[in-house]
């Protein structure tokens, strides 16, 4: 049987400082699990979720 290639969207909370420091937390994340996998992994978008909030939060413009 042949392999099939499929798109995982996953999401995670990151804890940090401010806006570059989480996103900067999260491209690392990215980087590691694509140096692992070999899979292209990267950061698509930002957001900031407080505690206990269900609704989604402001999208952060990203730097890079």
């Amino acid at each position: 049987m042949t392999e099939k290639r499929y798109v995982a969207k996953v999401e995670m909370f990151v804890f940090e400082t401010d806006d570059w420091a989480a996103e900067m937390m999260a491209r690392s994340i990215a980087k590691d699990i694509a140096g692992k996998y070999d899979n292209q992994a990267c950061v698509v978008e930002i957001r900031h979720q407080p505690f206990g909030s269900v609704k989604q939060g402001e999208s952060i413009k990203l730097k890079q």
